[in-house]
């Protein structure tokens, strides 16, 4: 008797039960721990940590399963919900497959058309200078604005990019990166 309404008691989910016969001691309020979080999930989602939240709430996974996917360790999925930490660029095309979608504006210069192009293909300022085989800081000069790109130099980043970007199958991101890179070739002086 006493498991049985135990049992009847716990599919029914009973919010809180207050008095209960002397038969049972307590029972366990089912409250779903998603339902919870849920609430505590920001509306507007401003950071990428925000939106990683957002996201695994909605599939119904835990950090763990998350970190996993992302072969990172589950302490560095709290500190991105939490915002205090953000991910390396290396791992942002990952984030935008399970998001689904890029959690992050491109903006309307060249310079942040080529910092969102970037990051989508996970790649450091660094690393794409030296794939395109220019100088090692020319991509940060160039997301400064503080150099104009040359023609050689410009194709050299956009052949890196636009491969990683279709490796990743982020073609939104290559048609607009192709554009801005017509548009920057357009008004660029001859080598």
């Amino acid at each position: 008797m006493k498991s049985s309404l135990a049992n009847v008691l716990q599919t029914l989910a009973v919010p809180c039960v207050a008095f209960l016969p002397d038969t049972i001691r307590s029972v366990r309020c089912l409250v779903s721990h998603y339902a919870r979080a849920i609430k505590r999930c920001p509306e507007n989602s401003k950071t990428i940590g925000d939106h990683i939240r957002k996201r695994r709430i909605e599939l119904r996974l835990e950090q763990q399963d998350v970190a996993s996917g992302f072969g990172v360790h589950r302490g560095s999925i709290q500190n991105w919900e939490q915002n205090l930490s953000a991910p390396l660029p290396k791992q942002m095309p990952g984030i935008i497959r399970f998001l689904g979608y890029v959690p992050f504006a491109s903006g309307d210069s060249f310079a942040e058309h080529l910092a969102h192009a970037r990051m989508c293909a996970g790649l450091t300022q660094e690393e794409l200078s030296l794939a395109a085989g220019c100088e090692r800081n020319l991509v940060g000069r160039w997301e400064r604005g503080s150099n104009p790109p040359s023609p050689r130099n410009l194709l050299g980043v956009v052949h890196v990019l636009r491969t990683a970007l279709q490796k990743e199958r982020i073609e939104e991101t290559v048609r607009r990166l192709v554009g801005t890179i017509d548009q920057a070739l357009g008004s660029a002086p001859p080598a």
